[in-house]
């Protein structure tokens, strides 16, 4: 009865519930329907497992790169279910998991005060935001999903715990903890939440510190193992730096937690440059200061508590230890609840009902069809790697996706277009530019020469406008231009046996 009133003007629950999951389902159809098996997904996160038949084979294992043990055994559950059946569920499982994120979502709006008919709105919004789409549809971000569902869950019983203390609830307070830094250690500094509460709640300062006298030993053990692990292992194993050592990126936290801030507000592409002093950052920057001005106006320092600790868990660890992160920011699903909270709660008594109403639904139209747009670029090994290279041009993006334009079917193949994604790669600097460009540069004569799609005469120009050294090259030219293109030895058999 109190839900129905609280929705009057709104819709019921259920038309509600049916609408988010209708959109979600256009929004994801391609990707539960193809269920692609990408190449960056699979090399890294599933063929490392398929031999893992012990628990002290996965610990020992040289081939997982990236230990996170609660993705791993949830991976492995996907595995084990295709090979019964059939049906890859990978995607269908991130599906799901999202599906429970934005329900819990809305619960902990509830939790802190917040009306049925807003939390809805909220969570709407929460679901249909690009960020998403990146997570979803990105068999390795299962770690982000898992994290960030059971740090939800535990915040959920902190607040229950707050209400009435209980040793039971305590347990699940730690137990969903733990869950979600073997999930992915990047919610870690949950507890400064009970931390920051204590300062404030002074009757329930002894019992939020006896907590605390609880959580701070498994968060400073986690912090222990995973920085063995991705100083030491991983450094070896994946010949990558996860980790950077923290007092030398201190300066960068205000700038990089701008670009994450811009990238909730404006979505639009969400690949942008890591560069500390890129116009994204240094934007995102003051649009987060003047955002907190305005809320400071209209919300308690009490109110702020809560949704500020959140917003800033899960980007502390990132900014402390900058990397470069594949396609998208995956972190920010737990902030989005923070935002769209503080921003609802702030302005839904300054605008009129029905403006409000216009805004979300322009708002939910632009995020849907953008997530729409983002999910369709994990359909494809070409698809992530020409978005990833468009939006971050780079030496590792442009090489990635020149290989898979030399790979392409001689109908599929465009001389132009990989020519000139050699010339852009050339022009990145690394060690040894010939370790890479010289392979590349084989392949691409080889796959001019051999191509049925063009006459002799554009294979002539082609590899004339070809700058770059190649050992057969010259042989080419003679053989078109003397049109024996075809001898005993044909350099064409071993492309095809590629």
């Amino acid at each position: 009865m109190h839900i129905t009133k609280s929705l009057k003007g709104w819709g019921n629950t259920p038309i509600l519930i049916l609408l988010i999951l209708s959109v979600q389902m256009v929004i994801y159809f391609s990707i539960l329907k193809n269920s692609p098996h990408i190449d960056l997904d699979y090399k890294s996160n599933i063929i490392p497992l398929l031999t893992v038949d012990s628990i002290e084979k996965y610990f020992s294992s040289a081939q997982i790169f990236d230990l996170q043990p609660i993705r791993d055994l949830s991976l492995l559950l996907d595995i084990y279910q295709e090979r019964i059946t059939g049906y890859s569920s990978f995607h269908l499982q991130n599906f799901i998991l999202w599906l429970a994120i934005v329900s819990f979502a809305y619960f902990l709006l509830l939790k802190i005060g917040v009306q049925h008919k807003h939390a809805y709105s909220i969570v709407f919004l929460i679901s249909t935001h690009p960020v998403g789409a990146n997570v979803v549809s990105d068999i390795a971000s299962r770690k982000h999903l898992l994290s960030v569902l059971f740090i939800l869950l535990t915040t959920i019983f902190y607040l229950s715990w707050c209400q009435l203390p209980k040793k039971t609830t305590v347990i699940l307070i730690i137990l969903m903890y733990l869950l979600s830094i073997l999930s992915q250690p990047i919610t870690v500094l949950w507890p400064m939440l009970p931390l920051v509460q204590s300062f404030f709640q002074i009757k329930m300062r002894l019992k939020l510190r006896q907590l605390l006298v609880l959580l701070l030993p498994i968060a400073s053990l986690c912090f222990y193992f995973n920085y063995r692990y991705y100083t030491g292992k991983y450094l070896h194993q994946a010949n990558a730096i996860k980790i950077y050592p923290m007092l030398e990126n201190l300066q960068l936290i205000p700038q990089m937690y701008g670009r994450y801030f811009i990238n909730i507000i404006f979505p639009f592409d969400l690949a942008l440059y890591y560069k500390i002093y890129s116009v994204q950052n240094l934007a995102g920057s003051i649009l987060f200061m003047l955002w907190l001005w305005l809320l400071k106006k209209r919300l308690s320092i009490l109110a702020l508590v809560l949704p500020l600790v959140l917003y800033f868990i899960p980007l502390i660890v990132v900014t402390f230890n900058i990397t470069p992160i594949f396609v998208s920011d995956m972190y920010l699903i737990l902030p989005l609840i923070v935002f769209f909270y503080l921003s609802y709660k702030s302005v839904i008594n300054l605008i009129h009902s029905q403006t409000l109403l216009a805004i979300m639904v322009i708002v939910l139209c632009v995020f849907s069809l953008l997530s729409y747009r983002q999910s369709r670029i994990w359909l494809s090994n070409k698809s992530i790697w020409e978005n990833d290279y468009k939006n971050q041009p780079s030496h590792e993006s442009a090489l990635q996706y020149v290989k898979f334009l030399l790979n392409e079917g001689d109908s599929d193949f465009d001389a132009q277009l990989t020519r000139k994604i050699i010339f852009d790669f050339a022009k990145f600097e690394t060690v040894n530019p010939l370790k890479d460009l010289f392979p590349v540069s084989q392949k691409y004569v080889l796959k001019v020469f051999c191509s049925k799609k063009y006459s002799s005469i554009q294979k002539i120009k082609y590899l004339n406008d070809f700058p770059f050294e190649s050992i057969q090259k010259s042989d080419y030219l003679k053989r078109l231009s003397s049109g024996h293109s075809e001898t005993s030895t044909n350099p064409c058999s071993f492309l095809i046996s590629q």
